[in-house]
């Protein structure tokens, strides 16, 4: 009889038990692990744009430098992060201009990950193509000197804001 009443105090978890906590864990894993990586692709979507506002002001700075001009691309597209851009003439410092998250990776919708810029030396066009784009029609966030900025579908041809 005593030894009854001892096993009857000793408490614990039942086998039903463990396996309901088990599964709820596994179902809140697979959920973690199926939008972790839209979550991270957003992000860098996020730095894109802020990295795009950097460089706006950095060209509007030049441009208040030098008579409302801005650095003149010869029509060419030019990557934002380039020495002669900017180092030479934005003035960010050696090593510290802003770069997209994946440079030189082709995920950001089929094109080359990177920060372009578009100048007759009278106005400009930045862009940059979107991972996650909210519309996947409009893969491309672009900012031009008129102070627009938005989404649009395809790259831009001169140097005229598409939006």
């Amino acid at each position: 009889m005593n030894i009854r009443k001892k096993f009857k105090s000793i408490s614990g978890f039942t086998l039903l038990e463990l396996i309901i906590v088990m599964s709820i864990l596994g179902v809140l894993a697979t959920v973690f692990v199926t939008s972790y990586p839209a979550s991270q692709r957003r992000a860098r979507d996020s730095v894109r744009m802020t990295d795009l506002n950097q460089y706006k002001v950095a060209l509007e700075v030049f441009a208040n430098r030098n008579n409302g001009n801005y650095p003149n691309s010869s029509g060419a597209d030019w990557a934002l992060h380039a020495n002669d851009l900017c180092v030479n003439s934005l003035d960010f410092a050696a090593g510290q201009c802003p770069q997209d998250p994946r440079s030189g990776d082709s995920v950001c919708s089929s094109t080359v990950c990177e920060y372009m810029y578009r100048s007759s030396g009278a106005r400009y066009i930045m862009w940059s193509a979107m991972e996650a784009p909210a519309n996947p029609g409009n893969h491309l966030h672009i900012i031009c000197s008129n102070g627009r900025t938005g989404f649009v579908a395809s790259f831009p041809a001169g140097d005229v804001c598409p939006i």
